[in-house]
């Protein structure tokens, strides 16, 4: 879940920040796993023994560590759904998704190449098309 640092109308903006604030509470962690069977992040919150696959993992992720780029759906590894030339990608020509053009950002920021604001300015233009109303 995102929140626009866009909207312009005061009301819609309250709304969506009780929106985003929800979506951290130990209810909706519960209510989402109950639905989608996934493992959540939020305290608390207990798989549905419907879902044996997921418990699994859960249990195997409490001792081993998982790897930030495998089985983690999100914009940040997922490629656009148009296709991506190296005269269109943002990341040196590479069709490797979202995920390498984030990890560009994180190198100069972390060395001080780039402010926080600058890389946050980054990642919102390299993370547009997941958002779109496009797709």
């Amino acid at each position: 879940m995102a929140l626009n640092a866009h909207i312009s109308n005061a009301a819609e903006a309250a709304a969506a920040l009780k929106v985003v604030q929800f979506t951290a509470t130990p209810a909706f962690g519960q209510l989402f796993s109950d639905i989608a069977g996934e493992i959540s992040p939020i305290k608390g919150v207990t798989l549905p023994s419907q879902y044996p696959l997921s418990i699994q993992a859960y249990n195997q992720f409490q001792h081993n560590a998982i790897s930030p780029i495998y089985a983690i759906r999100s914009p940040m590894d997922t490629p656009p759904t148009a296709p991506v030339t190296a005269k269109t990608s943002t990341v040196s020509g590479s069709q490797a998704g979202i995920f390498t053009a984030e990890q560009a950002i994180v190198d100069p920021l972390i060395s001080n190449k780039l402010t926080p604001a600058q890389a946050a300015g980054k990642v919102q233009s390299n993370l547009s098309w997941y958002f779109s109303a496009k797709h």
